[in-house]
């Protein structure tokens, strides 16, 4: 038996596009999500609510609702070992209970047009906004949007670790007021989110993304670890624990005050990858990380003050 297939055309794109934006988008990406691993298992039915049309007019083309809150509805074909996703609708697209059989027509049509010409693996949608980085890793439809688009939002992620500007704007505080612990955290989520973007932008996947994560675009990889198994931002917090390494790199004592809890050490990061190599930097380096540890760890177990 063939392997089956599962293709996106045209209008499926086009009619998913409607609901963008709205309160429903994410439920309802999740229940297509669900739909689309269910048929690449099976062609069978996935519910009561799957089921071919009978009418002369949509004859051949099936229909699942999968919002369940509204009826939205599926529309699709399956050519022998390809189901073909043709249409997002709703009772509406066609006749129901008897009525407005005129419907039909125009959807059976609009559903040949668009299964005439070749599918479309990815809709490249022009935009996407964003607020705080885990919204950029969690994003529903990242490995769909447009080169362009995810050109810009790897450029607005470089100045996110520049100036951490949407940070304060989303807190309502600069991240060099934020309790260490949440700006290291936070500089890590830039960090993440940078390097998948930048990796769905060198190895594009199209529609078979629906299939290889957790939900829709939920690919969470971490980063590769630059020198010695250690993130950029673990490498700034020994940076500021161990005062051999700063001397390594010339940072004075004095300067720690205006040592941001951020990426200020990428003034120094050409040292770090040209050098890492110089004898005792990296012997220099787990030391400074196991000091940033443990005094993390000491803050954690200090008693909170009292009011």
């Amino acid at each position: 038996m063939a392997e089956r297939e599962i293709q996106f055309h045209r209008l499926f794109w086009e009619t998913l596009a409607e609901y963008r934006g709205t309160p429903k988008y994410a439920a309802l990406r999740r229940s297509i999500l669900d739909f689309v691993k269910a048929k690449a298992l099976s062609f069978d039915p996935v519910s009561g609510h799957d089921r071919p049309f009978t009418g002369n007019e949509l004859r051949g083309v099936w229909h699942c609702v999968v919002g369940k809150a509204d009826a939205t509805t599926l529309f699709y074909t399956i050519d022998g070992p390809v189901l073909h996703l043709a249409m997002v609708g709703s009772h509406n697209d066609y006749s129901y209970n008897g009525n407005q059989f005129r419907r039909d027509r125009a959807t059976a049509t609009r559903i040949a047009n668009t299964l005439a010409v070749p599918a479309v693996d990815s809709p490249g949608w022009p935009d996407f906004r964003w607020r705080t980085p885990t919204e950029v890793m969690e994003a529903i439809e990242l490995p769909e949007l447009s080169d362009a688009a995810l050109a810009r939002i790897e450029e607005e992620l470089v100045r996110e670790q520049e100036d951490y500007a949407r940070f304060e704007r989303h807190t309502g505080r600069p991240l060099l007021d934020a309790p260490e612990d949440e700006a290291y955290a936070y500089m890590d989520a830039v960090e993440r989110a940078l390097h998948h973007v930048s990796s769905l932008r060198n190895t594009r996947f199209g529609a078979h993304h629906w299939l290889r994560t957790p939900y829709l675009g939920a690919e969470t990889g971490v980063p590769p670890k630059p020198i010695d198994g250690y993130t950029d931002a673990e490498i700034a917090r020994a940076l500021r624990a161990s005062p051999r390494l700063r001397e390594m790199f010339g940072i004075q004592e004095s300067a720690l005050g205006r040592f941001r809890p951020d990426y200020d050490w990428r003034g120094y990061a050409g040292k770090v990858s040209n050098h890492g190599h110089r004898p005792g930097f990296l012997e220099a380096l787990r030391e400074g990380a196991d000091m940033a540890a443990r005094a993390a760890a000491d803050r954690a177990a200090a008693p909170a003050p009292r009011p």
